[in-house]
């Protein structure tokens, strides 16, 4: 994998509401992390595989059935991140939503997933995100943790996917042309045929002198 520039991962089911180009991937930022939950994600080699490097053994070892307990969160990560996805960017948008079985338009449902010292959180996602940017060093914990019961299940994917990556890299826009998974099997053969590789894809890589 280290002879490759950039790995992608994506799910086989991922609806392309355009097609593939290659051109969106031209200038990946060294460093980010580029994802839409854990529907698809992508960054250059050295990232990715740092940021994945022992991410199923947590899973059993770390995450797996502690739904309700507070995990450190890297909060200079956390601020980029927002910054990156929420300040410094807009989306296109996309039209009929209803065609899709799940959507992700950016990390706001992994956001509302996590378990947060009570002097971060908020219900409202605006207000999260502005107690996120207005964090000075680390947050007071001396008052307890606060949204205990969301993603509250022996393992919630997006949810420690999400914090699995933010702490180990700031997270950037995801520049495909797909935010969500389609729900009917017709759909997703259409689908299969706008992308350039199998439709049991499960990921792709592109090397240093263009597509493999």
């Amino acid at each position: 994998l280290e002879s490759y520039d950039l790995i992608m991962k994506l799910r086989s089911d991922l609806f392309f509401h355009k097609p593939f180009r290659s051109s969106k991937l031209t200038h990946t930022p060294q460093g980010c992390f580029q994802m839409n939950s854990d529907h698809s994600f992508y960054a250059d080699t050295k990232t990715f595989l740092k940021v994945l490097d022992g991410f199923y053994d947590d899973i059993y070892n770390k995450y797996y059935d502690r739904g309700a307990k507070y995990f450190p969160i890297n909060w200079h990560n956390m601020k980029e991140t927002i910054k990156n996805v929420f300040d410094n960017y807009k989306m296109s948008p996309v039209r009929n939503l209803s065609r899709y079985r799940q959507h992700r338009r950016d990390i706001t449902m992994n956001l509302h997933f996590l378990v947060y010292p009570k002097a971060i959180y908020n219900k409202s996602i605006t207000i999260l995100l502005k107690n996120i940017r207005n964090l000075q060093g680390e947050p007071d914990l001396s008052h307890g943790f606060s949204n205990r019961d969301r993603g509250c299940i022996p393992f919630s994917a997006e949810k420690y996917f999400f914090l699995n990556v933010v702490n180990k890299a700031p997270i950037c826009p995801n520049k495909l042309p797909a935010i969500g998974i389609q729900g009917n099997h017709r759909d997703r053969q259409r689908v299969n045929r706008t992308i350039p590789c199998s439709p049991k894809m499960i990921s792709c890589a592109r090397k240093k002198k263009g597509f493999s």
